[in-house]
């Protein structure tokens, strides 16, 4: 940012507990919705429906079944860029 000129620079780091209804419906997004689908792919051995099942799993084991908080976090950065 600064190599481009941008000046004022800021970043923030916002965390959140995410209210997950349903741990089934989550876990698709996560390897169909992201880059991760196309290594499960270019890797190949595993059906990525068997990655989303690991991942609901494992979601489960570590925060419960029933209407789980998903601890999630983004950093967001700021800046100007003067005229």
């Amino acid at each position: 940012m600064i190599d481009a000129g941008f000046a004022n620079i800021s970043a923030v780091v916002v965390r959140l507990q995410k209210d997950v209804p349903d741990l089934a419906v989550l876990a698709p997004g996560l390897v169909f919705g992201s880059p991760i689908i196309d290594q499960i792919r270019q890797r190949g051995g595993v059906d990525a429906e068997q990655v989303v099942n690991a991942i609901v799993r494992e979601y489960r084991n570590e925060f419960g079944s029933e209407r789980p908080k998903i601890p999630l976090q983004a950093i967001v950065f700021s800046a100007e860029k003067p005229s």
